[in-house]
């Protein structure tokens, strides 16, 4: 009956660690990082007077077509989000169409599940119907070479989107996506920091 029991909770709530998808290729050199799931810095990565990244849309060939936040605005969104987060930071300016980029950014939503709102309302703990959203991506130097690659998963982020009826699931899902997107921040601006320290 226990096993049962630990079985049926695994099922309700999921899993909330990367996977593989066919975006990046090779994941034997990522490994855990402190806001990051999975992050690989190469050693040559050498910021600049200051970093110009240039921001690609985000692939979205892997989220698969929901009604709660499709995936075209899932990669609007993560675009935005992005800008906004790692154009904060010191030593990064986000490139203009006039820019020459130092560096270029690409990203993909690789998994992107809406979760199911009934289970959120009636378990309403863990993982339980919770939102899934996995961000995968690469910083290349001028030559092309990767200095960052990075994949992190997220699931049912429970700020500003759970209520009385399950939570809305695009807000879940957006705020997943902030999530990834202050964990690129946070880690580049730690890389940042300790490379001029």
């Amino acid at each position: 009956m226990e096993k049962i029991f630990l079985i049926s909770i695994l099922l309700l709530t999921g899993c909330a660690h990367v996977y593989k998808s066919e975006f990046l290729k090779d994941y034997s050199t990522l490994t855990k990082g402190k806001y990051l799931e999975k992050v690989f810095i190469s050693p040559d990565l050498k910021p600049s007077e200051k970093m110009v990244i240039k921001i690609e849309k985000p692939d979205i060939t892997g989220a698969q077509a929901n009604d709660s936040l499709p995936p075209d605005m899932a990669r609007d969104a993560l675009s935005h989000l992005l800008e906004q987060k790692l154009g904060r930071l010191y030593g990064i300016k986000i490139a203009s169409a006039s820019d020459t980029p130092t560096h270029v950014l690409e990203t993909a939503i690789t998994d992107l599940e809406p979760g199911s709102r009934f289970l959120r309302w009636i378990i309403g703990w863990g993982l339980a119907g919770s939102s899934k959203v996995q961000v995968e991506g690469r910083i290349l130097d001028a030559s092309g070479k990767p200095v960052v690659i990075f994949a992190d998963r997220r699931a049912g982020s429970a700020v500003g989107g759970y209520d009385l009826t399950g939570g809305d699931p695009r807000a879940l899902l957006e705020n997943d996506m902030e999530g990834i997107a202050q964990a690129l921040a946070d880690t580049l601006q730690d890389e940042m920091v300790a490379i001029k320290g």
